[in-house]
Order: structure tokens, then C-alpha cells, then sequence
């Protein structure tokens, strides 16, 4: 999967390779942030009701967070990439 990852990457041109490096840097922040919250919450019986070993749910909400980073981090290197091309 990794080797794979890097093929794919050695395709994109330097914006698009720093858009995606960017978002899964994004992606995999906050999802030590929410994963270790979410264990200590469980831990400290405050959570109850969250079952960590629902795996699914929780990567799916990492697909999530990646898709918004990925959304953002476009709109936002895009437009300061054309601002700097009008500007000079």
C-alpha cells in the first residue's frame, strides 16, 4: 500500500502533491487528538457509551476529516497560488 501511495504521488504535480501531503498531515493529527480523547474519556467510565472497538465508525470519520482537509487545503493553495500569479 505504501509503495503504491508513492507511485500515485510521484504523478501529481508539486501543488497537488503538497494539497494531499498536507491534508493527510491535517488527517492524521486529529485523529491522534480524537482517538487518544476518546480513550480517555472511555477509560475515565465519562463515555460510556461509545464502543471503541467500533472500528468502522472511526475511520470513516477519518475518510471524513480527510475529505474536508483535502476540500480545504485546495480552495486555500489554490487562491493564494492565482492571487500570487495576479500580483505578480
Amino acid at each position: 500500500m505504501i509503495w503504491v501511495n508513492r507511485k500515485l504521488f510521484n504523478h501529481y504535480d508539486e501543488l497537488e502533491r503538497k494539497i494531499r501531503l498536507e491534508s493527510i498531515g491535517i488527517t492524521l493529527g486529529l485523529s491522534v487528538i480524537v482517538g487518544l480523547t476518546l480513550s480517555l474519556l472511555k477509560k475515565t467510565n465519562l463515555l460510556s457509551s461509545f464502543n471503541l472497538n467500533d472500528g468502522i465508525g472511526f475511520f470513516g470519520f477519518i475518510g471524513m476529516r480527510y475529505k474536508v482537509a483535502l476540500l480545504i487545503n485546495k480552495d486555500l493553495l489554490t487562491f493564494s497560488t492565482k492571487s500570487k500569479e495576479i500580483l505578480g
